[in-house]
């Protein structure tokens, strides 16, 4: 049988949802095609395209999102979750937009209009088990949960897609520890933040879909939606530009006075030296003169508390 390229596999930034690395997924690439699609962002796009470069993997990008008409507030439903995959670089802005509005639309948790579903072009693929209206579905998932109702709705085409809560059948445990258990808050015990339940959950093979569904088309249509990907570029943020004043080394000398340390020691002396020569070459002298400056003008209105990061033991941090 021929094997399913999956297309919309989640992974560790679908956050407290799913164990599974992202730099593992080209591992699972199928006819060298691996899609990523995470609950509600991008995260994990960088880290996935090099890894696909690496192992010489075509990638396959996508998100998640619940969708909702008129974004009607209810606390108990957020709406179905459509799957949206860029088949180009326009198709791609139009997922950014998407996301963006989802998170500017929140309420418990991000939400799409449907009419912004509707108005998608078709640079974007559009995938869900379950929906409003096929107006604009290009294809119906079938997942571990599809409903047998909506799975013989014969006029929209069908495709493989899993649900994973976690990449391999063997992670499961892992998987139950990251997401963990707390109090329900109403003395019932423990809530349980994974899923319990016995079908798989891991990423599926052609023959445990097959198992399921038997529809030899949506094996067929996981190769026709990966074959009108095209090659994207993700563009990379600049440096941000610092504008203001400061000088790094008057900051250091100064913070020296105030603090009581003798720059002209020379154990003091070398290593004020090298993390200035480093911070240069690393291009990041403008991020420390931002940071610097956001912090001396805080330190003016409120009181600033202990930082924290990957820069402990750094003398220029402290000065």
């Amino acid at each position: 049988m021929k094997p399913i390229i999956p297309l919309a596999a989640r992974t560790e930034y679908s956050f407290r949802k799913t164990f599974g690395f992202v730099s593992d997924l080209p591992n699972h690439a199928v006819n060298e095609c691996i899609g990523i699609a995470d609950i509600n962002n991008t995260f994990g796009y960088h880290e996935f395209l090099s890894a696909c470069e690496d192992k010489k993997v075509k990638p396959i990008l996508g998100v998640r999102l619940s969708v909702w008409p008129n974004l009607e507030k209810s606390r108990l439903y957020i709406g179905p979750e459509y799957i949206f995959i860029a088949k180009n670089q326009l198709g791609l802005e139009e997922i950014y937009d998407l996301i963006f509005e989802a998170h500017e639309n929140f309420y418990y948790a991000p939400r799409v209009d449907i009419d912004l579903v509707r108005n998608l072009s078709e640079n974007v693929v559009v995938i869900a088990e379950n929906f409003f209206d096929d107006e604009r579905l290009d294809y119906i998932a079938l997942t571990q949960t599809t409903s047998p109702i909506i799975a013989s709705i014969e006029q929209i085409p069908k495709v493989y897609i899993s649900n994973n809560s976690f990449t391999h059948p063997t992670d499961r445990a892992v998987y139950e520890l990251m997401a963990g258990s707390r109090k329900d808050g109403k003395g019932n015990g423990f809530k349980y933040n994974f899923e319990s339940q016995t079908y798989p959950q891991h990423i599926l093979s052609s023959e445990e879909h097959f198992l399921q569904w038997g529809n030899k088309e949506a094996i067929e249509n996981t190769y026709r939606i990966a074959d009108s990907i095209e090659h994207f570029e993700i563009r990379s943020a600049p440096m941000v530009k610092y504008k203001g004043q400061l000088d790094m080394r008057e900051m250091c000398i100064q913070g020296a006075a105030e603090k009581g340390i003798d720059l002209f020691d020379e154990v003091y002396a070398e290593r004020l030296d090298y993390e200035l020569r480093l911070i240069e070459e690393k291009n990041y002298m403008d991020y420390f003169l931002v940071v610097a400056d956001m912090i001396r003008t805080a330190k003016k209105q409120m009181l600033v508390g202990p930082a924290r990061g990957s820069s402990a033991g750094s003398l220029v941090c402290y000065l």
